[in-house]
């Protein structure tokens, strides 16, 4: 299944291997990316779940053209953005709670990502406080900011 076949619910998460987590508010930025992505192979594995809970595994991503403008340009100083697609296995559907548990415990894989401590502290424990009282997927994008890191 590819990117294109799918009836997506935005915002989509993306949870890596590594408990990193990545936002995609939108269609453009779960299907644009940077050159480095590319090269490092940084979506691989990743799962997405959209805002219903559907779930996805990356199993590769494919560049399929340019995606430079001019106001691509100027955001990403200049850097090469890459339209892409992503070779998908459909997954169980997660539910609100669920989700929430993974992205507390992707905080605290990268603590450093969420306050100023490269430790678990006071203050990402109040953020995880915060996540878990949301009501809907979608809602952790609008309490973390998260991103896709398109210029990557």
């Amino acid at each position: 299944m590819r990117t294109g076949e799918i009836e997506w619910n935005y915002p989509i998460l993306g949870f890596t291997p590594d408990g990193d987590i990545w936002g995609f508010p939108d269609r453009e930025a779960l299907t644009v990316c940077g050159s480095k992505t590319l090269k490092d192979n940084m979506q691989a594995d990743m799962e997405l779940v959209d805002a219903t809970g559907q779930s996805w595994r990356v199993l590769s991503v494919r560049r399929t053209g340019a995606a430079d403008t001019l106001l691509n340009r100027l955001m990403f100083l200049g850097k090469r953005l890459w339209r892409i697609e992503h070779e998908l296995e459909a997954l169980p559907a997660v539910g609100l709670a669920e989700t929430l548990v993974r992205v507390c415990k992707g905080m605290e894989a990268n603590p450093g990502y969420w306050s100023d401590d490269d430790e678990v502290s006071d203050e990402l424990r109040a953020l995880q406080a915060e996540v878990r009282a949301i009501k809907s997927i979608a809602g952790i994008h609008d309490v973390l900011g998260l991103d896709w890191f398109a210029d990557y």
